[in-house]
């Protein structure tokens, strides 16, 4: 009598097969036969939980432990087997470098598991994009940056396509732990036209290229061009004599009018930080000041800037009649609107300078108040309590929204300069700003209109409704 024996193998607690031995006897049955098979059973799933630890092990060294991702190990390996490839056949690749726009004030007012979440939700909607299109591989390099490899045949116009649908993907609406968040990326993008002799070299013009877009304000897609690589040597200047800037007193401060047009008579002077350095070279503000932001060196930087203008406007007062008197306009950046003691530093000030109160007004911009608006209504609160008046500047750019206006603590609108600059060119301008006029004075605020460069445009937007003016043609920074 022939029987089958059966017997099960197992993998980290889990049958992974079974074992058929036929053709046995019973005197082929006895305990001994039994146990033989029995070992070579223990012996084989010995084997295969070595081979499925080694598996899960190479598995954990090249994927994200959050998203699910491919790494930066296996994202770098795979650029350079393809770049090996695509050097040998002549066909072309592209990579793309997203970086999550102000991804750290997620974690910090929210906490790492909302931030995580967020990640987790950023990495959906990728693949929702990513996967319409083909010969892509997409990796996470770390923190909130994600890359993407993108072989055959795309032209300039179909990268820039693929960026832009990442952005308008990214953008709507997520909640996480009940906060309602509106995600954006900075995009970068380098082909392989530029003759990279290796993975970093593409990696870091992709890089550069990404950081151009965050420079620009973020939520956009910019091509790498071989100027980004002049200007990072030069923040590489930057980033090692700025430090030391402050302690050397290389700062000062020009001024801009801001001009009651009715009155015909200066309201204000808005502060504009300039870096003169040791050997005389004046630095361009946007290329130091967005170095300042990234370092962390704003927020001292900006401290300065604070004291120094309220001194300032506190000279300049003196000598003024009443009711003639100035406002010194200060642009506070999002670093320093997150420090907790900045109301008290405000109230400090004012009293050691010896301001008043209705003489400083703090300018900030609707993207330092993202993406947590509850968290920077209260600190705007706080500010207003201190003293300071609060001026949302260059409304009307960027991701502006209607809605803020109706939940923030503010007193002033300072429009986007772009207004002006296309006001006789396209139609509509117009319209919007004949509306901006109206919305000032429904709300009871005060409207400064940026960016006024000639009479011809100082008259029309005196017909609109303007009152308050600033630009080239009122007066120069000095």
């Amino acid at each position: 009598m022939q029987t089958v024996l059966m017997v099960p193998v197992m993998v980290s607690g889990r049958m992974a097969m079974v074992l058929e031995f036929d053709a046995l006897s019973r005197h082929e049955s006895d305990p001994y036969t039994l146990a033989m098979f029995s070992n070579i059973a223990r012996q084989l799933s010995h084997v295969l939980e070595r081979r499925e630890t080694a598996d899960l092990l190479r598995h954990e060294a090249t994927h994200d432990a959050l998203t699910g991702l491919p790494n930066r190990k296996a994202f770098l390996a795979r650029l350079d087997a393809i770049m090996e490839r695509d050097r040998k056949t002549g066909h072309d690749h592209a990579v793309m470098f997203i970086d999550l726009d102000k991804f750290k004030m997620v974690n910090d007012s929210f906490g790492h598991h909302a931030g995580d979440m967020f990640l987790i939700e950023i990495v959906n909607r990728l693949r929702r994009v990513f996967d319409t299109e083909e010969n892509c591989f997409i990796a996470r390099l770390g923190g909130d940056e994600f890359t993407a490899i993108m072989t055959g045949p795309r032209d300039q116009a179909a990268l820039e396509k693929i960026g832009a649908r990442i952005c308008q993907e990214l953008e709507a609406e997520m909640v996480i732990d009940g906060h309602h968040l509106r995600p954006s990326a900075s995009i970068g993008i380098v082909t392989s036209d530029h003759d990279h002799k290796s993975s970093a070299d593409i990696v870091r013009d992709a890089d550069l290229a990404m950081y151009e877009a965050k420079r620009r304000g973020g939520d956009r897609v910019i091509l790498f061009t071989p100027d980004l690589l002049a200007r990072m040597h030069h923040a590489l200047i930057l980033q090692g004599e700025l430090p030391d800037a402050l302690e050397r007193n290389e700062f000062l401060l020009h001024y801009q009018p801001i001009v009651d047009v009715q009155a015909g008579r200066v309201v204000g002077h808005e502060a504009l930080l300039r870096w003169r350095d040791r050997r005389g070279v004046l630095h361009d503000p946007a290329a130091f000041i967005r170095n300042a932001e990234e370092t962390g060196l704003i927020v001292p930087i900006g401290n300065w800037v604070l004291e120094q203008a309220l001194r300032h406007v506190v000279a300049f007062n003196r000598d003024q009649a009443p009711g003639y008197e100035i406002a010194a306009h200060i642009n506070l950046s999002a670093n320093q609107l997150r420090q907790p003691d900045m109301p008290r530093q405000v109230r400090e000030l004012l009293d050691i300078t010896g301001a008043k109160a209705e003489w400083i007004v703090l300018e900030i911009t609707e993207d330092a108040l993202l993406p947590d608006m509850d968290a920077s209504v209260r600190h705007l609160a706080a500010l207003r309590g201190a003293g300071a008046r609060i001026a949302i500047n260059s409304f009307g750019g960027g991701r502006s929204s209607l809605s803020h206006l109706g939940i923030m603590p503010f007193d002033i609108i300072k429009t986007d300069r772009g207004f002006v600059k296309t006001m006789g060119t396209h139609g509509h301008t117009v319209d919007v700003l004949r509306l901006m006029a109206d919305l000032g004075k429904r709300l009871d605020k005060t409207v400064i209109i940026e960016g006024v460069e000639t009479q011809a445009e100082q008259d029309q937007l005196r017909t609109l409704g303007f009152r308050y003016m600033q630009g080239f043609h009122i007066g120069r920074p000095a």
